[in-house]
């Protein structure tokens, strides 16, 4: 049985990675690691102690909670529970149909969201310096 081969006779050249492709590879998943951890963890981004979370209902804020240390709001009558923690905001608990809001976990970045759309609530993460850039138009 004859193997499908170029010019030269070697099929298998395209197939076999030397030490300069391993190294590209390499680079390739280091980078790609380094980024992601610095967009999951927020390396470099506003200390905890400098953000806050902005509550608001119907389109109006009904509060603003320090992400310094443990504090909880509650909404619609206990029914919403908005909880911060150093670094991070989430809805801790809502009587939504669909829990979507639960489910987005804890945000911690400036200019996330959470939104519960049947309960007309939004929480933003806020940074009170404004040193956040989170867009550039031309």
């Amino acid at each position: 049985m004859e193997r499908d081969s170029d010019e030269s006779g070697n099929a298998d050249r395209f197939y076999r990675l030397n030490w300069r492709d391993v190294l590209l590879i390499l680079a390739i998943l280091s980078v790609s690691g380094g980024t992601i951890a610095y967009l999951q963890f927020g390396v470099g981004g506003a200390a905890a102690a400098d953000l806050d979370a902005m509550v608001y209902e119907d389109g109006r804020l009904v509060g603003r909670l320090r992400m310094d240390a443990h504090r909880r709001l509650s909404l619609r009558d206990g029914r919403m529970i908005v909880e911060a923690e150093p670094g991070g905001v989430r809805v801790a608990k809502s009587d939504c149909p669909r829990q979507i809001c639960v489910a987005a976990g804890w945000v911690r970045t400036p200019g996330q969201v959470i939104t519960c759309v049947p309960n007309r609530v939004l929480v933003k993460v806020r940074s009170r310096s404004g040193g956040f850039l989170d867009a550039v138009v031309h």
